[in-house]
This record gives C-alpha cells, sequence and structure tokens, in this order.
C-alpha cells in the first residue's frame, strides 16, 4: 500500500487573510476484507459533522489546528476499536494516520 497524503495553501494579493491547508488521511490495513458496523459509521459522521463546522469558524489558526487534531484522534480511535473486530488472521490490523499542513502555524 502506498498511500499519498498532500494539502497546499495558496493566498494572492491579500495582505490581511490567513490561508492555511490541512490533509488527514486514515490507512486502515487488515488482512481481511471488513465492514465498520452502524455505529462506528453513525460516530465518524458525527465527527465529519464537527470537522465541517470548523471550515466555518473564526476561530484562531492554532485553536483549529488543535480542534482539528482531536477530531483526527477521535477518527483514529474509532477505527482502532473498528479493526478490532475485524476478521482474525496472522497479521494484525493496523491503523496509520498522515497529516500533511500547509500555511499553519510552525509548519
Amino acid at each position: 500500500l502506498n498511500a499519498v497524503n498532500l494539502s497546499n495553501a495558496t493566498n494572492e494579493h491579500c495582505d490581511g487573510c490567513q490561508t492555511l491547508a490541512g490533509a488527514y488521511q486514515f490507512v486502515v490495513s487488515t488482512a481481511r476484507p471488513f465492514t465498520l458496523d452502524a455505529t462506528a459509521q453513525r460516530k465518524l459522521a458525527d465527527i465529519h459533522r464537527r470537522l465541517d463546522d470548523l471550515t466555518r469558524s473564526k476561530i484562531p489558526a492554532a485553536d483549529l489546528k488543535t480542534q482539528a487534531d482531536s477530531l483526527a484522534a477521535e477518527v483514529t480511535a474509532v477505527l482502532h476499536d473498528a479493526v478490532a473486530g475485524a476478521p482474525k488472521a496472522p497479521d494484525a490490523p493496523a491503523v496509520a494516520v498522515h497529516r500533511h499542513l500547509d500555511g499553519w502555524p510552525g509548519h
């Protein structure tokens, strides 16, 4: 598996603007196919709604990053719980998170 994750922020001709881009990629690797149950899907939908709310937020970039990272941690936890119930095989299931930030404070 070769997963690629990129983000790019561009600010043109707006000195008073702050332009940010972030990409979070969650890679779930299991030996056998499995499907997320309804509970996991509901949890992910709730996290997605809260992430959508952040896109309209006026909070400072550092706080936005903290909240986005917190939501990413929630997604990771949901996925870890889901793969714990995946069909058993010799290789343990894994969840990997890739994060790429552009234009964020400290990056």
